[in-house]
């Protein structure tokens, strides 16, 4: 979230081998208003004011057997002057910079609650849905307010129409909870047994989603907070202190038994930890007591060598996150124990791999959003 520390943006892919190509870069973030009239409009009564509009994850689904490639990118609204939360990347060009669309329209970012209102991350599924984790927070770094109910908004991405949508009960949250990241967890080829685990990076408690059921519920563990000796982040001659919990999840691959393993860190912490997704999944262990299985939640002994932002992790099972003071991106076969000479860059460079805020994997390709403090 310190993007705004930082001035440029960088859009990268890497292969498995290791080649990074830059694919996209903004200065600037600007849109493809309906009207150029429309755009002045929004410029003259500070709706939109371009240097506010801070990307900070990207996704990706088509590409493949005649489906065109989509790539989005999400934009919280920290500031006011932001008019869209997400949006797909086009092939359009305004002063020497790529034009994003809103998505699915502009209907859908008009400020009432029944659209869309600020979204950190989202997550594509193996059934071509894009899965909108939307906060409701606005002016997160001005006046911090919730503007609409936190909310999942399921979208066919054959169609772009949605298909779901689910609202938080308010039972779930904090004053100040703030939902940034989502990662599924589907086992039928329909996916219709779906559940998405939701991070709270401010009230460090984890939000599980039933898709099946239409019910969710929150889990709690010492795990989830911030390790205040983790909290100084030093990148590229820029201090700053950032004191988040639960921020980063990864699912990992199926088990022989049926069961997966839930990977998840803290922004400030060095740790990776985990727990299995028999004992998050379970509604009525949580009930209750949010923090009923404490001794269920593991944490490694080992850890990295810089905290680490945005993470995910491979079908076969490798773990791939960012290392913010490193300025690059890690990786750990989890079949190996977490141990340091198990834990490997697979790139890395100052220039275009500073802290990386968005990271996905698509097919072969790791895909990352970066903020760059050079011009």
């Amino acid at each position: 979230m310190m993007l705004l520390l930082l001035p440029l943006l960088w859009l990268v892919h890497t292969s498995m081998a290791g080649r990074m190509e830059v694919l996209y870069s903004w200065s600037q973030v600007d849109f493809t208003f309906p009207s150029s009239a429309l755009r002045e409009v929004y410029l003259a009564g500070g709706h939109f004011i371009p240097k506010h509009n801070v990307i900070i994850d990207v996704d990706v689904w088509g590409g493949y057997q005649g489906i065109d490639r989509k790539i989005f990118v999400t934009m919280p609204k920290f500031k006011p002057g932001e008019p869209v939360t997400l949006a797909t990347v086009t092939n359009k060009r305004r002063n020497h910079t790529t034009l994003l669309h809103p998505y699915p329209d502009w209907s859908w970012h008009q400020g009432d609650c029944d659209g869309i209102t600020s979204v950190f991350r989202t997550r594509v599924d193996k059934c071509g849905r894009l899965w909108v984790l939307d906060s409701g927070m606005v002016d997160i770094f001005v006046d911090s307010r919730r503007q609409c109910p936190p909310q999942i908004l399921v979208f066919d991405l054959y169609t772009d129409n949605l298909v779901k949508r689910y609202r938080f009960p308010k039972s779930l949250l904090e004053d100040d909870s703030l939902l940034i990241t989502i990662a599924l967890d589907s086992r039928q080829e329909d996916c219709s047994d779906t559940v998405a685990y939701v991070t709270d990076v401010t009230s460090y408690k984890l939000l599980v989603y039933d898709s099946a059921t239409d019910k969710s519920w929150k889990v709690s563990s010492n795990l989830f907070y911030p390790y205040p000796l983790h909290g100084d982040f030093h990148i590229n001659g820029v201090d700053f202190d950032l004191m988040d919990g639960l921020f980063a999840l990864a699912v990992g691959p199926l088990r022989n038994n049926g069961d997966r393993t839930l990977y998840f860190h803290s922004l400030a912490s060095v740790h990776e930890s985990w727990v299995l997704t028999s004992v998050v999944r379970n509604h009525s262990a949580f009930k209750e007591d949010p923090g009923a299985s404490p001794r269920s939640f593991h944490v490694f002994q080992e850890t990295r060598d810089s905290q680490s932002a945005a993470q995910d992790m491979t079908d076969s099972g490798v773990l791939l996150y960012s290392l913010v003071e490193q300025n690059a991106i890690g990786c750990w076969n989890s079949h190996l124990p977490f141990r340091k000479q198990n834990l490997d860059i697979i790139a890395k460079d100052d220039y275009t791999l500073q802290f990386q805020s968005g990271l996905k994997v698509y097919g072969n390709h790791i895909w990352t959003l970066s903020r760059c403090g050079c011009h």
